[in-house]
């Protein structure tokens, strides 16, 4: 099920990889988050394997994973910086230096008036999540009419310290996001890239809504993690009206990116039913080719080893129906198409050809009398029904 907000980095992902999206936003398929450990400096980058290894314990991490860990490393130091209510910083771990190396260019806790931390971009409470994972938003705003969810590193109210700090608010309120980077030169967005992101578009709608203002000033400070510490800062006054307009074709792109996937979703549930039909056919019909050779052996045992083969057909049908997801009204319309209808048309067929081999083994008097024979059929029958009703259904990405 597709997650029911958006956020900037889902939907940067969305323009460079549809199935990455998926995998990720409608599959839920993703690294797990892991805490930052000091260990994690000596990482070494294994080219052939595309992952970071841990040297002597070999323990194998994502690119992602690792600057995740560092991401949430350094916002939990600034948390404790603005809020000693939350501890006392460590300023000696990893995470806690690497925010050192950009303090000129955020704002004293002693100096500024207020501080919002880690305040949520939307009002409106997410319902459809009754519980939602840690750190997850559990509030949205709408904007060009979806969903958005996330989070303003700093919310800063204090207009001396602020000029101090040559950021230009003059309504005394300003945004503050901190972003962790191994490389300023290659990866700091300039500040004509930081007007049409997402991400700034969302904080200053946020923001600016909520406080009645026409724009608002953004500071983006860019954290080196290399063995060089250093830091920028970028500073941007985001406009309402130009912020709206970047919004919406990320509003169009995050929709698009849902019906696809809706689309997707259901033709791989319509093949995986059509696929797992056609095995159950497959054995009805061998089900049937026993009781043609249980026939001419023992007419009294045929209606029983029809019925029940049959029934273990049945049984398998509706448990394909099950896994595949698929509504009742999806499985009738699947069944009503003409794929699945040259399934069952096949089937009187496929169950006249084993019918016939049954004829030829049971009007021989040798095979006849072979119990054996007449036990290996119906097992391959109860597997093929197994096989149907437990193979799961794959996607395509």
């Amino acid at each position: 099920m597709a997650r029911p907000y958006h956020s900037p980095s889902s939907i940067a992902l969305g323009k460079q990889c549809h199935y990455a999206w998926a995998r990720q936003y409608v599959d839920g398929v993703r690294d797990p988050n892991i805490p930052w450990r000091e260990e994690f400096t000596e990482l070494k980058w294994d080219h052939g394997l595309g992952l970071f290894v841990l040297p002597g314990t070999g323990e194998r991490i994502t690119a992602a994973q690792r600057g995740s860990a560092l991401g949430l490393g350094l916002h939990a130091t600034a948390e404790r910086w603005y809020d000693p209510k939350r501890g006392a910083p460590d300023w000696a771990w990893f995470p806690g230096l690497v925010l050192a190396s950009g303090k000129h260019l955020l704002p004293e806790p002693s100096a500024i008036e207020r501080v919002r931390i880690e305040q949520q971009i939307g009002t409106d409470p997410l319902r459809s999540i009754s519980q939602p994972r840690e750190g997850a938003p559990t509030h949205t705003i709408t904007v060009a009419g979806v969903k958005w969810a996330g989070f303003v590193d700093l919310e800063a109210e204090g207009g001396d310290e602020l000029t101090r700090l040559g950021i230009k608010a003059p309504d005394g309120v300003a945004v503050i996001d901190y972003k962790s980077t191994s490389d300023i030169a290659k990866h700091a967005k300039t500040a004509a890239e930081l007007l049409a992101d997402p991400q700034g578009a969302l904080y200053a709608i946020a923001v600016g809504q909520r406080r009645g203002l026409r724009s608002l000033p953004e500071r983006w400070v860019y954290f080196e993690s290399k063995k060089v510490r250093r830091a920028l800062a970028i500073d941007v006054t985001a406009e309402l009206s130009r912020a709206h307009d970047v919004i919406g074709p990320c509003a169009d792109l995050a929709r698009q990116r849902l019906e696809r996937s809706a689309r997707e979703h259901h033709a791989t549930a319509a093949r995986s039913l059509a696929s797992t039909a056609s095995r159950a056919l497959s054995a009805a019909a061998s089900s049937a080719a026993s009781a043609a050779m249980v026939a001419a052996c023992e007419p009294s045992g045929a209606l029983t080893l029809a019925a029940g083969g049959f029934g273990f057909t049945a049984a398998g049908l509706g448990s394909a129906a099950a896994a595949s997801s698929l509504s009742a009204s999806s499985a009738s319309s699947l069944l009503a198409s003409s794929s699945a209808a040259s399934l069952v048309a096949s089937a009187p067929a496929a169950a006249a050809f084993f019918a016939a081999i049954s004829a030829f083994f049971a009007s021989n008097a040798a095979l006849r009398s072979s119990a054996v024979m007449i036990a290996l059929v119906s097992l391959i029958s109860f597997f093929l029904l197994i096989w149907c009703a437990t193979e799961p259904k794959r996607r395509p990405w």
